[in-house]
């Protein structure tokens, strides 16, 4: 949705078409070149999409990490297989264009398992007590302040409850609708 104001100065919402990737990534390279101080912004803007995408949580948390740190890897391999600083870039220009889109797809999926990362990294017992007590101190003291700073988690949070409470009401209201149904068939089948 666009916003545009109108002549008396208040604002409204219009539809207009979808934004492509690359175009998307044009109108911000450009913004940020007429105006550096929006790169935080932008960046802050990206980070809290991405991380309620994947549950404004804990687990999001943990999802961004990993595919920060897989996202570096894969760069820094990259890197170090050019030859040089021209041809890296170069070579990024294109693997932006083809390759890193596949490879940010993959390393999405690589992501999501994380917890499996942490396990491997320090063993079962350690990594159980580190996601648990990671869990515990998100929910109790880092949330509120991660929600202050950001509010479009909190309503990207609640937007997700209020989704799977509606999910779990209608699956209660179809267990409810069958079982009447079938008390109905077995009333039936009981007269015959």
């Amino acid at each position: 949705m666009a916003k545009r104001e109108d002549d008396a100065g208040e604002s409204s919402t219009e539809e207009s078409p979808k934004e492509s990737r690359l175009a998307r990534h044009r109108r911000i390279a450009e913004e940020i070149y007429a105006e550096p101080r929006t790169a935080g912004e932008h960046l802050r803007r990206a980070f809290v999409t991405v991380w309620a995408a994947h549950g404004a949580g804990f687990y999001g948390l943990g999802w961004i990490c990993a595919f920060l740190v897989l996202e570096f890897n894969m760069i820094t391999g990259e890197f170090g297989e050019s030859d040089g600083v021209g041809d890296f870039l170069g070579s990024q220009l294109l693997e932006y264009l083809f390759r890193i889109g596949f490879m940010s797809f993959v390393n999405g999926i690589l992501a999501s398992i994380w917890p499996v990362y942490v396990i491997e990294w320090l063993g079962a017992f350690w990594a159980i007590a580190l996601l648990v007590g990671g869990y515990l101190s998100f929910e109790h003291l880092l949330r509120p302040a991660v929600e202050a700073w950001s509010p479009e988690l909190k309503a990207a949070r609640e937007e997700a409850a209020a989704k799977s409470a509606e999910k779990a009401r209608k699956k209660e209201e179809k267990k409810a609708e069958k079982t009447k149904q079938a008390a109905k068939n077995k009333q039936v089948d009981e007269s015959d």
